[in-house]
This record gives C-alpha cells, sequence and structure tokens, in this order.
C-alpha cells in the first residue's frame, strides 16, 4: 500500500472515532467545537440560535423545523372595551399604559400559568403586563415563552402581599333604597355589586359602589328597588378598565374564587317595596307611565349608534331593522335621539331620520351634550377630579385617544365636565389636554 494510502486510511480512521464518539459522548451540537476553539467574532448569533432550536427539538425527540429560534412574535387583539398595561404580571403594578377594544398588540411572553401576557404597545417601544383573559391571542398562548418569574415584585419598594378576599352580609331590609354590606376585604381595588336573583340563579344587576384594597367596612350600595327580589346577591368586581368607571359587562368582571364568583347571597326581610299594599290604581299608574316612554323603531337595515349627536362621534352600538329602543334624550330641534341601550353601560344617539317614534316627545328632555372631548394628552393619562380644580379629589383617569360628552365647563373655560359612564358624581378634566369640537 502506498505512503498515500495510508495516510488516507489513517485520517479516515481518525474522523470514524470522532463520528462514534460523538454518538455515545452525551452531547449535543458539533463535536468539532470540543477540539477548535472559535474567536468569538466569528460567531453569527441567527446561526447560534437555529442550532439551539435544532438541539433542544432534537433532545425533545421533534423534528426541527425551518428557520427554528427566528419565530415572528403573534399579535392579540384587546377584547375589553378599555385595558390597563401594567408594569409586572399582577394587579398591584403600576398601570403604565392603556388600551381601547380592537386595538392590537405584539404579544412577547407570559408568566409561567399563562394568566398574564407581556405586550409590546402597538408600534411604540413601550412593554407592559395585560391579563391573558382580555387579549386574543392567534394561536396557543402557552407556547410563549415564560419571560418573567411568578413572584415579579408588584412596584418598586413594595412586597407583594396576598390578600384573602372576604364578603360577609347580613339578611337586612332595604332602607332609604340601599342595602349595606358588613365587610369587603378587596386584592384590589374593585366594586360591591348588588345582583338580584332570577331562574334560582344570580340575576341582572341592580346596584354597585367602590371599594379599595384592603378592608371595607359597611359598604353603602344604593339599588334599584323595583329590580330587587328576596334574595340578593352581594358580588366582588375588580376594577380593570379606566379607573373608578364601572365597566360591566367589560373589564371590571367579578372576582372568580375556586372557578365561583366571590358572591354569598343575603335575604332581604321585611317585604320588597313593590309589595306594599296601594290602591288599585296607583299601582297601575307606573306601567301606564311605562307604556307611554317614546320608543324608537329601527327603519334601515343597520343604523350606527353614536357616542354623541354627531356623525363624526366614534360608533359605540348598532341596531337593525324592526328593533325597539326607549327614547331618553333629543337635541333641540329633535334631529337626533339618545336611546337608551340595555347591553351597555352608557347610550347612545341616532339620527332621528333612521327611526320611528311612537309615543308623547314632550315628555323626554332636551338634554344634548353640548361638545365632544377628544383626550390629547399624547400618551399619559389624565387625571379625573371631581371639581374644576387641581385640589379637588382624583376619582380616576381616561387616556388618550377616548372621546366623551361635555356636559358643562368652567366658568374659567379652563375646565371641562365630561360625561363618563357609570359615574353619578361630577367628573372634571383640564381643557388645556382635551380638544373639543361642538355637537351642532
Amino acid at each position: 500500500m502506498s505512503r498515500r494510502h495510508q495516510s488516507l486510511l489513517v485520517g479516515f480512521s481518525l474522523v470514524l472515532a470522532l463520528v462514534i464518539f460523538a454518538g455515545c459522548y452525551p452531547f449535543q451540537g458539533d463535536v468539532t467545537l470540543l477540539l477548535t476553539p472559535v474567536p468569538p467574532e466569528a460567531i453569527n448569533p441567527e446561526v447560534v440560535a437555529t442550532a439551539q432550536a435544532i438541539a433542544q427539538a432534537g433532545a425533545q425527540g421533534a423534528a426541527p423545523t425551518e428557520g427554528a429560534g427566528m419565530m415572528e412574535k403573534p399579535s392579540g387583539e384587546v377584547l375589553a372595551q378599555s385595558l390597563r398595561v401594567r408594569q409586572g404580571p399582577n394587579t398591584e403594578s403600576e398601570v403604565v399604559a392603556g388600551l381601547k377594544q380592537g386595538e392590537q398588540v405584539t404579544v412577547i411572553g407570559r408568566n409561567a400559568d399563562g394568566t398574564w401576557l407581556e405586550i409590546q404597545v402597538g408600534d411604540t417601544d413601550v412593554t407592559g403586563w395585560v391579563a391573558a383573559e382580555f387579549i386574543s391571542v392567534a394561536g396557543d398562548a402557552m407556547t410563549l415563552p415564560v419571560t418573567s418569574p411568578e413572584a415579579a415584585a408588584p412596584t418598586a419598594g413594595e412586597p407583594m402581599v396576598s390578600i384573602a378576599q372576604v364578603v360577609t352580609v347580613e339578611d337586612q331590609p332595604i332602607v332609604d333604597g340601599t342595602v349595606t354590606v358588613a365587610e369587603v376585604v378587596a386584592a384590589q381595588d374593585g366594586w360591591m355589586v348588588i345582583h338580584a336573583q332570577k331562574d334560582g340563579g344570580i340575576g341582572p344587576v341592580i346596584g354597585y359602589a367602590p371599594v379599595v384594597k384592603g378592608a371595607n367596612q359597611d359598604v353603602v350600595v344604593n339599588i334599584d328597588t323595583t329590580g330587587a327580589t328576596e334574595t340578593l346577591y352581594a358580588m366582588l368586581h375588580k376594577d380593570e378598565g379606566v379607573a373608578g368607571t364601572y365597566e360591566f359587562p367589560g373589564p371590571d368582571g367579578p372576582v372568580v374564587i375556586d372557578g365561583a364568583p366571590l358572591s354569598p347571597p343575603f335575604m332581604v326581610t321585611g317585604g320588597l317595596p313593590m309589595a306594599e299594599a296601594t290602591p288599585p290604581a296607583e299601582a297601575a299608574a307606573p306601567a301606564k307611565e311605562a307604556m307611554a316612554a317614546p320608543m324608537a323603531t329601527i327603519l334601515v337595515r343597520s343604523a350606527r349608534v353614536h357616542l354623541g349627536p354627531r356623525l363624526d362621534a366614534p360608533v359605540i352600538a348598532g341596531g337593525n331593522k324592526g328593533e325597539t329602543f326607549t327614547v331618553i334624550g333629543r337635541t333641540s330641534d329633535d334631529s337626533w335621539f339618545e336611546l337608551e341601550l340595555p347591553n351597555l353601560v352608557r347610550n347612545g344617539w341616532v339620527v332621528s331620520d333612521v327611526v320611528s317614534v311612537e309615543g308623547d316627545l314632550a315628555s323626554v328632555p332636551a338634554n344634548a351634550p353640548i361638545a365632544l372631548a377628544t383626550v390629547t394628552t399624547g400618551g399619559p393619562r389624565l387625571r379625573v377630579r371631581s371639581a374644576p380644580s387641581l385640589d379637588a379629589d382624583i376619582l380616576g383617569y381616561v387616556f388618550d385617544g377616548e372621546v366623551y360628552n361635555v356636559i358643562a365647563t368652567s366658568e374659567d373655560g379652563e375646565w371641562v365636565r365630561i360625561e363618563i359612564p357609570g359615574m353619578d358624581v361630577e367628573t372634571w378634566v383640564s381643557a388645556k389636554y382635551v380638544s373639543t369640537a361642538p355637537v351642532n
């Protein structure tokens, strides 16, 4: 055998030995990396990422896919009417941004159990965490990487404290249109919501009152006594949408423990207000008044219901041909009607051309808002105060791009009073951070 053939045979034997060594030694990757140092500047990060993905797939017995390690981040759509983006994956973390229903986000990761998602807000550099139940993700969210430890600190300098949530309520009479919940212990700011009973279970909402994080004693809730039943339910809800604004149906859903809402029942003692003895004629009077309320019937195939009496006001609902709604307001020239929307927290307006109204419109107040206000903060949230003053209490926040009806302005023109659904108190914001347009 020639010297050249002998050299080739030795080389082949060495290669074969290395292959056998790689197959027996528990190492994932190219065996030459064990023998040949590679300068750092020669390593391509994308190649390394792909190699790691291939090695991981091989370790799990799965075939690697082309482009592994360079997958595009999935997109998500906001399902809630409004949604807070927080600094960490918990309700105690600071709010860093706000989102509206239908907005698109990029999903970056999740927490360990998939109950919170880390997102990137639109085309901005803002990232944060949202509750997974309020985001529709294209694909299986559990395949996302875990990007934060489960025990992430809720707020800088504040340890996370686990609060045992409790609602304590006793049987009681309805006094001056109110009921009282003896104690509410909440893990976050929220709402004490009173539900009526229906078909032996939890029925519609007949009243609510705010509660704060921690212990709340003797929470008084104003209720609609006409909807009260012998059994009522005291249900604890979260405040997950616009702070201080009751949004249910919407993001302010009930607190669920062991798969069921925290909603102890209680009995109304002493009889219901509706059960009080009254002469037959007086008892029938409310029914006649209810029947006399003007009703609007949709004439077109699909009618848009606007936030305010303007064609360029945001569309908040729709009505189909033949549907009827109660008319609760109008413009002074009867060109727009305000309709009661049973399935939404707020009411809406339709142009008079698309409806037929039956009933006495003279009984309906001409209560159109004087303007529409669009929040123009450029990013940060805007404080809502109880009066037109910097010294007034902060009731909550509104966010950039949101639109509200203006029902008054301060004498100096520095403040506008806006209509926030679910809030029966005055709500004022600085005129510097809203742009207003007249409704006519």
